[in-house]
């Protein structure tokens, strides 16, 4: 987050997020379907779900093939940090 929030909120707002805690997981299940991602305090879209699969099942891979893989028309909607994940 520090690294998103620089070059629109400045230095003192990236610092902030630098040093904020990491957020706590709550009530650690594993649901009857075996859902890895239950208890995160996040949005999960059918989208995040798709690009997270291809970079998992290929590590290092540009945004243009991530995005070709996850079905999505426009590269540019695939984060530049996700060659990096």
């Amino acid at each position: 987050m520090s690294a998103i929030v620089l070059p629109y909120l400045g230095v003192s707002a990236a610092q902030k997020e630098l040093h904020r805690p990491t957020p706590q997981i709550k009530n650690i299940k594993k649901s009857p379907q075996g859902d890895p991602l239950e208890g995160l305090d996040m949005r999960i879209t059918y989208r995040t779900v798709r690009v997270l699969i291809v970079i998992g099942s290929g590590p290092g891979a540009g945004n243009r093939e991530i995005a070709s893989e996850a079905g999505i028309a426009d590269q540019g909607q695939v984060s530049k940090f996700a060659h990096a994940a």
